[in-house]
Parts: structure tokens; C-alpha cells; sequence
């Protein structure tokens, strides 16, 4: 056999050492997540399926709403039952989403950043309505999809989430590999399933 050199050694050790740190990071990072799941575990909606509805700021913006009526099928296709149900019509519906509005746009609900802004209402402990918007959203595409996801998960009464991989991350974006898949987390489908699965 071969004799290795203190070249090799070093090499070896020093890889050996860095999948230890890395292992020891990501141990650290899964054990130390604590789930926020709900924003407010007594409220709920008392119904399923949710109508939802959409239109376009304007109607050349109309076509957006593909990417809306896309999410609630993903959505339903992920919790495994039928939660949302998209509808044409914007009369009467509980989650009215409304596709590219401008960011001076008056919002009744929390809009801290361009992306979503929505308004999650009720009285006691069941909700009666969500509005979302969806604003200023550069370049549509995956990112207006995340966004759109997003903002559902508030609709439905979830919480932000600093995980990285959680579409409940208070941010958005698109890895340039496009590795992180838009959709809830394992924690929130169970949630989700638990309160609303008919």
C-alpha cells in the first residue's frame, strides 16, 4: 500500500472535521425549530371547502389568476382533501384574492412589504373572510406562486415561520436551483388536516 503523505492526512482530517460541523449544524438547526403552526390556536373557519375567487387588478391582470386557481389545486392535492374550492364568480366568496394590485393601493390588512398583503377577519372564534392581494411581485412566475401559497397559508390561519424550507417564511423568493418546494410544511399539512378534514 501506497504511503499517504502528511498532505493526504491533512486533507483527510480536514474534510473529516467539516462533515462533523456540518452534520452538527443541521442536528442543531432541525432539534432548535419549534413549529408556530396556528397564529391563534381558538380560531378557525367552520366550514370546508373555502370558496375561493379571484380577479385582476385590472383585466389585462385577469390572466393571473391561473396562478391562483393552480395553488388551490396544489393545496388541495398536498392536504388530501378538498379545502379550497376556486369559483369565477367574486360574489360572496371566503378567500377574494385580487392579482397584481399597486403597492399605494389602500390595504384594510398588514402590508409591510411588497409581495401579499391580506386581511383575515371573523368574529369569536370562527373566521368569516380573507382578503389577499397579491403586489408589486417582480417577475411572476414561481415567485408570484410562492406568494400566492403564502399568502393562503395566512388565509387559513397560519402562522410565519423562520424555517428556511416553510413556505411561512415571512420573505419569498426562488432558489436558483429551485430545491425548495412551494408548498406546507409535513407540521402544517398535520395541523391543517387535524382542524379542518372533514
Amino acid at each position: 500500500m501506497k504511503n499517504w503523505g502528511w498532505k493526504n492526512w491533512t486533507m483527510a482530517v480536514l474534510m473529516g472535521l467539516i462533515f462533523v460541523v456540518a452534520g452538527a449544524g443541521v442536528t442543531y438547526g432541525v432539534l432548535a425549530h419549534k413549529e408556530p403552526g396556528f397564529a391563534h390556536e381558538e380560531n378557525r373557519w367552520d366550514h370546508v371547502p373555502l370558496v375561493v375567487a379571484c380577479s385582476g387588478y385590472t383585466p389585462a391582470d385577469q390572466g393571473s389568476c391561473n396562478t391562483t386557481e393552480h395553488v388551490v389545486g396544489v393545496i388541495n392535492h398536498r392536504l388530501g382533501f378538498e379545502m379550497l374550492q376556486y369559483h369565477d364568480s367574486m360574489v360572496n366568496p371566503d378567500i377574494a384574492v385580487t392579482m397584481n394590485a399597486p403597492v399605494d393601493v389602500e390595504s384594510a390588512g398588514p402590508c409591510d412589504q411588497p409581495g401579499e398583503c391580506f386581511e383575515l377577519t371573523g368574529s369569536g372564534a370562527t373566521y368569516d373572510h380573507c382578503d389577499m392581494q397579491t403586489m408589486n411581485v417582480a417577475g411572476g412566475g414561481d415567485l408570484q406562486l410562492l406568494v400566492v401559497y403564502h399568502g393562503f397559508g395566512h388565509c387559513l390561519g397560519l402562522a410565519h415561520d423562520d424555517h428556511e424550507v416553510s413556505i411561512m417564511r415571512p420573505t419569498q423568493r426562488v432558489t436558483p436551483d429551485r430545491t425548495i418546494p412551494p408548498w406546507f410544511s409535513d407540521y402544517d399539512r398535520g395541523q391543517l388536516r387535524d382542524r379542518y378534514n372533514p
